[in-house]
């Protein structure tokens, strides 16, 4: 009864067909387990991986050890296999076998840890054989076909343990099946996002990992679909920016984008310029929309605005004294309703040049700015007592934005 072990050493695809496997059968003529208590194998693969296996004579395994070596894609050889025979922790006696694998065929490699080779040194490339010092090079005609049994490794026990799952090893030990998982008998599926794992019922399994796919966009529902590969589904919803008039939307390369719409702002009120700004709905109004001698009111639309009859009764109590008579102060003649209107509207002043009164526009009309004291242009007007109260410059303003009529 042999105590078998199984290592596979290549990656990329499935197992083929014929099997191509190499059994490493490792014995002694030492007194086990007085002078010798188990063996250790060190292989090297073709691209230099190392794998190791342990037999322990002492605690039962079974002699010979026997190592399957199970090549699995990739190159044939060389493999370099080491036989360790161990007492405990001491290292006995090493051989040492270069091979390859021999396509399609199924062969066995006897290394016998002979007592006549303990303490002998070879050179360079050589190992202790059975005829002294050799060479570690094993010619394929040294290798024995081995007796398989419907693809499977049979051992002196008559077992054969094939389960048809091309990512398992399958080897017997002590008369009884072992079926080992080898993940890399799995090939690629082509997505990035799947890992492989070797299942010894369902044989390969490419398993999905959302983690993988994450885009960094935080507005995205990142998943691996086992046949797309990385799927993102944008999410308008985790988009909202606070603010009811934009609309909001998930873009899978960009990230959230928020775009206003002024539609959304619409008041109603047909004199005021509706806008979406930062922090929402903005109204303007605007007096140019409405009728000539009307505002627009923000809620209420277009009314009508001051008549310039109420003007010219604060110019009277206030302006009148300065602004009348023969000589009238800066050209400016306030003595009649009439004379006043006509020496206002779109007359140019003395002081720098800009209309006294531009109709519709009152912050460009230097009457209301000498009024609300923002525009120090000739004299301080009145010259003397208390300013222009504010809803008298509210007066004139709300007069000249509605186009200044003389009513």
């Amino acid at each position: 009864m042999r105590a078998c072990i199984a290592l596979a050493l290549a990656v990329a695809g499935c197992s083929p067909a014929p099997l191509t496997e190499l059994l490493v059968v490792a014995d002694t003529d030492l007194a086990v387990p007085d002078a010798l208590t188990g063996v250790r194998f060190v292989v090297e693969g073709p691209r230099g991986d190392v794998q190791e296996a342990s037999v322990d004579f002492a605690a039962g395994d079974a002699r010979p050890a026997v190592l399957a070596l199970v090549h699995r894609g990739g190159p044939l050889g060389p493999l370099t296999v080491e036989v360790i025979g161990e007492r405990g922790t001491q290292e006995v006696l090493t051989r040492t076998a270069r091979v390859d694998f021999v396509s399609g065929q199924v062969l066995g490699l006897k290394v016998v840890l002979r007592a006549g080779c303990v303490g002998v040194a070879c050179g360079e490339g050589e190992t202790c054989g059975e005829l002294g010092c050799r060479s570690i090079d094993v010619e394929p005609d040294e290798l024995a076909p081995w007796a398989p049994a419907d693809a499977g490794v049979m051992d002196a026990s008559g077992c054969a343990c094939d389960d048809g799952v091309a990512c398992t090893i399958d080897v017997c030990r002590d008369g009884g099946c072992v079926h080992v998982p080898d993940p890399s008998a799995c090939g690629d599926d082509g997505l990035a996002c799947t890992s492989a794992t070797c299942d010894v019922q369902r044989g390969c399994v490419h398993e999905p990992d959302d983690v993988a796919c994450d885009d960094a966009i935080a507005c995205t529902a990142d998943s691996c679909d086992g046949e797309l590969g990385c799927v993102s589904e944008p999410s308008d919803a985790a988009c909202h920016d606070g603010v009811a008039c934009t609309v909001d939307r998930c873009d899978g390369e960009l990230g959230c984008v928020s775009t206003p719409d002024d539609a959304a702002c619409d008041d109603g009120v047909a004199c005021t310029v509706d806008r979406c700004g930062a922090s929402g709905c903005e109204r303007t109004p605007s007096h140019a929309s409405c009728a000539p001698g009307e505002l627009c009111d923000a809620e209420e639309g277009c009314e009508r605005g001051p008549s310039f009859t109420e003007v010219y009764a604060f110019f009277e109590s206030r302006c009148t004294s300065c602004h009348g008579g023969s000589d009238p102060d800066g050209d400016l003649d306030l003595s009649t309703p009439s004379v006043a209107w006509a020496s206002l509207v779109d007359v140019p002043a003395r002081c720098d040049g800009s209309p006294r009164v531009a109709p519709g526009n009152a912050r460009a009309s230097l009457l209301w700015r000498k009024v609300a004291r923002t525009d120090l242009c000739g004299d301080r007007m009145p010259p003397s007592g208390p300013p222009a109260s504010g809803s008298d410059a509210a007066l004139i303003e709300r007069w000249i934005d509605a186009g200044a009529l003389n009513d």
